[in-house]
């Protein structure tokens, strides 16, 4: 019989993975999943408030890992809906184009950190697992364009808003650029 001994008793948390690049983001995903975290893929930013969404209703959100350039929407743009909506939720974000003004905005908009690809599969897991324990770069962080608004309460095992916040779930959804 055949244990495997490095994989924990029960999931860490989820954490949804998007990058427009399929081979890519299967690479980030199968490393998340050897270390124990449930992952959910997503091809695009849109894709990926959907699957934030649906992540957040049916069990913890413990990150996302998103890539800041993609189709529809970037990580950047859908940090920024997370951000105006309240969510505290981990975001690491990963970029071939790593301009400071990207890290600028990203600091701003609270991101838990930003890797430049190529980057050692090992130290995306280890920032990773820093920004879901530590929940570094998860505070209330809003940017200069978002009104002040009451924060939605969070149940104790959710990073995001109650799914009972309709109005919480509507800002989610992004506008599409013309």
């Amino acid at each position: 019989m055949h244990v495997a001994a490095s994989l924990p008793a029960r999931p860490l948390g989820r954490i949804v993975v998007a990058d427009d690049d399929p081979v890519f983001r299967r690479l980030v995903a199968l490393a998340l999943r050897e270390d124990g975290y449930t992952v959910v893929e997503a091809e695009d930013g849109e894709e990926l408030v959907g699957a934030i969404e649906r992540t957040a209703r049916t069990g913890e959100l413990a990150a996302v890992v998103s890539d800041v350039c993609m189709p529809r929407l970037g990580g950047l743009d859908v940090l920024a809906v997370l951000r105006c909506a309240a969510w505290r939720t981990p975001v690491v974000l990963m970029t071939a184009f790593g301009e400071e003004e990207t890290r600028a905005e990203a600091r701003e908009l609270g991101a838990a950190a930003v890797l430049e690809k190529p980057f050692a599969i090992d130290a995306l897991r280890e920032t990773v697992r820093d920004a879901t324990h530590c929940r570094n770069g998860a505070g209330r962080v809003r940017s200069p364009a978002c009104p002040p608004r009451p924060s939605p309460v969070a149940s104790p095992r959710s990073t995001g808003p109650r799914s009972s916040e309709a109005s919480t779930t509507a800002a989610m959804r992004p506008r599409r650029r013309s």
